[in-house]
This record gives C-alpha cells, sequence and structure tokens, in this order.
C-alpha cells in the first residue's frame, strides 16, 4: 500500500504521512522511489528481528507497527514494538470466549440435575490452584477471602466437589488474620462481611473449633453498641492507610451500621452456635426490623439494588425470629411477589431487566417465607434461570457489587457508574463465580422443597 500526499510525497503506512522517516519517493513532478529508504520498510519482517523470531505470539503480532517502534526511544525500524501484546492477547482470548459463551445456551430445555452439575462443575473449574477462588476486580485487587467463603458455603450445600471444597477449607484456615476475622484478600484489613461468609463456609464443614470461636468474637467486635447493626470495617485507619487517604477522609459510611451486613453476619452468629436469645443477635433483629420500608423490602449498602439485603434480612429473621417477624417476612414476599417480571425474572428491585443474580437472590427468599403464591413465582424464576445458563454451566455477570465512597450514609440515593477503579462505581464479577454461586443455592433450595412437598413439574424441570 502507498499514500500520496497533498505535496507530492509518497509514503508506506498512514501512521508516517508528514515524517521524514516515512517517506519512500515522489510523485510530483514525476514518479521516483528512494528504494533505500523503501528497502527498510520492506526488508522489515518477522524473519529479520531477532526477538519476533524467537516469539510465540510473532505470527499473531507480526512485530507490530514500524513507525511506532522507530519512535520508540529504544527502537528502531528493525525493533519490534510490543506493547505487552502476551500479556494483552492472554486477557483477551480468554475474554472474547466468556462472550461468545454468554450467547450460547446449555440447551433450549434442560433438567434441574443436569444444570446443578454443570455449575458445579463451573464452580470447581475456576478454583485456584491454592484453593481459593477470585472474583470482582477493583482497585483494592481480586478478593479471594470474601468470595471462597461465598462459593465454598454453595458448593458446599451441593453435597458434592469434596476435593475442591477440601482445598478451600484448607485455603481458608490459613489465610484467616491473626484477630480472627478474614478479609477481601489477605492483605487487606478484616470486615464482617468476609468474616461472616468464610465463618458460614467452614462452620458447615465442621471447622477447627478454635477458629471459629475467633472469628465469632471478631465479628462481635464490629456490633454499634448504639444501633445493634454490623459495620464491615470495624475503624477507619487501617483501610485508610491501604488506600492512600489522608487522616482527615471520612469513612463514616463503610465503618457505620450496614442491615445487608448486619443479616448475613446474624446467619454467621447463629450457624455457629450463638443463641437466639443473646444480646448480640436480640441487638442485630433489632437494627434488621426497623430498617425494613413499609413496602416490604430492605436497602443494601454494598449491593445494586434491594434483592440481596431483602434476601438476606428474611434468612436471617426465620433462623431466630418471632411471629411478628414472620409478619415482616410476609410482608416482603408480597414485595417480591409484586415486582416479578412477565418472563419470571427479577431485576435489582428498583429498575432494569430481569438479571441471573437478582432472580436467584429473589427464588431464595420467596423459598423461604413459603406458600402456595410464593413457590408458584420461584417456580417460574427457576424456568428462567434454567434457560439463562450457559454453555459453560455458568450464568451471565452484571455489574451488582456497589462501592460507594467511604463517606456515603446511603449509597441507594447516588448515581453510581460501571466500573473497576476507586469508588463511587458498580462492579460485575467478571469471572461469573459469585452470579453462578448464588443461582446454585437458589436451584438447590428449590430442589429441597420440591423432593418435601412433591412439586409435580419437579422431575420435569
Amino acid at each position: 500500500m502507498y499514500l500520496f500526499d497533498a505535496h507530492g510525497d509518497i509514503y508506506t503506512c498512514w501512521n508516517s504521512v508528514g515524517e521524514p522517516i516515512g517517506k519512500v519517493g515522489r510523485y510530483l513532478p514525476q514518479l521516483i522511489f528512494d528504494h533505500e529508504a523503501l528497502g527498510q520498510w520492506y526488508e522489515r519482517t518477522i524473519m529479520s528481528i531477532p526477538e519476533c523470531v524467537a516469539c510465540k505470539y510473532t505470527l499473531l503480532c507480526g512485530g507490530e507497527c514500524a513507525q511506532h517502534a522507530d519512535h520508540d526511544p529504544t527502537g528502531n525500524l528493525k525493533s519490534p514494538y510490543c506493547q505487552d501484546f502476551g500479556k494483552l492477547f492472554c486477557a483477551a482470548v480468554p475474554a472474547a470466549y466468556e462472550e461468545y459463551l454468554s450467547t450460547v445456551k446449555v440447551k433450549d430445555s434442560v433438567s434441574l440435575s443436569f444444570a446443578l452439575d454443570q455449575a458445579a462443575h463451573f464452580l470447581e473449574s475456576g478454583q485456584w490452584p491454592e484453593g481459593c477462588w477470585g472474583d470482582f476486580h477493583t482497585s483494592a485487587g481480586v478478593s479471594t477471602g470474601w468470595v471462597t467463603g461465598y462459593v465454598g458455603l454453595s458448593l458446599g450445600q451441593s453435597g458434592e466437589s469434596f476435593d475442591a471444597l477440601a482445598r478451600a477449607h484448607r485455603w481458608s484456615l490459613d489465610n484467616q488474620l491473626s484477630q480472627g476475622g478474614w478479609a477481601y484478600h489477605p492483605r487487606l484489613p478484616a470486615d464482617a462481611d468476609s468474616t461472616s461468609w468464610c465463618l458460614l463456609f467452614l462452620a458447615r464443614l465442621g471447622g477447627e473449633r478454635e477458629a471459629l470461636s475467633k472469628a465469632v468474637e471478631s465479628l462481635k467486635a464490629h456490633q454499634s453498641p448504639v444501633d445493634g447493626g454490623f459495620s464491615t470495617y470495624l475503624a477507619p485507619s487501617p483501610i485508610r492507610e491501604i488506600m492512600g487517604l489522608s487522616d482527615s477522609t471520612d469513612f463514616s459510611g463503610w465503618c457505620s451500621s450496614q442491615v445487608c451486613v448486619t443479616a448475613v453476619v446474624t446467619q454467621a452468629l447463629l450457624q455457629s452456635g450463638l443463641e437466639r436469645n443473646s444480646e448480640e443477635i436480640q441487638a442485630a433483629l433489632d437494627h434488621i426490623r426497623r430498617q425494613q420500608d413499609k413496602a416490604g423490602y430492605w436497602e443494601a449498602y454494598w449491593w445494586d439494588g434491594r434483592m440481596y439485603s431483602t434476601c438476606h434480612c428474611i434468612k436471617a429473621l426465620k433462623m431466630a425470629g418471632t411471629d411478628e417477624d414472620e409478619r415482616c417476612c410476609q410482608k416482603a414476599g408480597q414485595w417480591l411477589l409484586s415486582i416479578q417480571l412477565e418472563d419470571g425474572s427479577w431485576n435489582n428491585g428498583v429498575r432494569g431487566e430481569g438479571k441471573p443474580f437478582h432472580t436467584a437472590l429473589a427464588v431464595q427468599a420467596l423459598l423461604e417465607t413459603g406458600g402456595k403464591s410464593a413457590r408458584e413465582a420461584a417456580v417460574q424464576g427457576i424456568r428462567w434461570l434454567l434457560q439463562k445458563q450457559v454453555g459453560n454451566g455458568s450464568w451471565r455477570s452484571y455489574a451488582i457489587l456497589r462501592v460507594p465512597h467511604p463517606w456515603v450514609l446511603c449509597p441507594w440515593k447516588e448515581q453510581h457508574s460501571e466500573g473497576n477503579e476507586g469508588t463511587g462505581i458498580i462492579v460485575r464479577d467478571q469471572h461469573r463465580l459469585f452470579t453462578t454461586a448464588t443461582v446454585l443455592v437458589a436451584l438447590l433450595a428449590y430442589r429441597a422443597v420440591a423432593e418435601q412437598i412433591g412439586v409435580e413439574e419437579f422431575e420435569q424441570m
């Protein structure tokens, strides 16, 4: 290819127009080629660049742009211009494959048992060699501690995947922090949410008593003596230091009580043996009751929409609540029924299309509330979820994790954009582990109820 500019010069590349190094001839007043300059361009091949000869990406990259190579302070026309091509290739190919799989259904109609097997296999295949799972890429990195507890608990409920669970169990014990808690990943301070999910996971598998006791005491420290709720972070200083923020940065949002965290902490403490009538549990339940909206839902601090908090508040109240709490759960169940979309799915409880993560949480919650209407709605949700499972056994991920600015107390009143860096964003679980684990729990919960009450549709789904 040749390019002819308005001044009578000839070039071999769009990027070289106007650059003396790129000129290979003139066409005015007559056509003349500079064969020496032309030779430098045509002699530059992957076989003439030593680095390219030994590179496994050479047939894909082709040595990249000669013009850019020549402008590089350390390069020339006979140098490659790599720009981390290998890293980009290794990241882009799996992403493209995942995008392809997101468009491919497992089948037009699948059985519940087949979907369960596929989901469990997907989660097993996503486990890291050291035994953890990682998802949600943010400025803090990829979460391993919190995600391992969450995914491990879901697989633990399946009653299978013993090798994967054993590795995750060992990794979790090895990465418990000295104060007894767990963190988003082990290089961060402990937080109540990560600690709760890891505690639930280990308690289900029969974890070491000393480790569980230390985790329980760690969680108790996060409870507010004022409102009875639990905060994600105990104190601002450690997380502020890691984020490189000044001492004046307000962390009142991250260090105040959050009902979405309180609900999971309550479940973890009860699962670990704390009595229902203990002061900690009763104070937590009071906090959950006070936070319920008159419409029936609970707002979430760390999650986009209302489904996560509503689901787990129902679970916490069901585990330790009273007859009054049963009325709270039924009210929440009626709200869920009222917002189910026509196709059987649920959105985040505020707006948008139906999503697997939110639909799975709604199904879990309705199966907890019980009743014929709730079960019928749950069946519709399960059918929708089975239709949305993709070829690798996962479900498509969306931006679901909210990371508010640390000073914000009511993030559901703020606008957040999808992203991975900084705060004031909503993050997707890019590896689909969190979403798939959530759907797996919903499918398992439905199977348990269906087997118990003999739902006729069970075998046909």
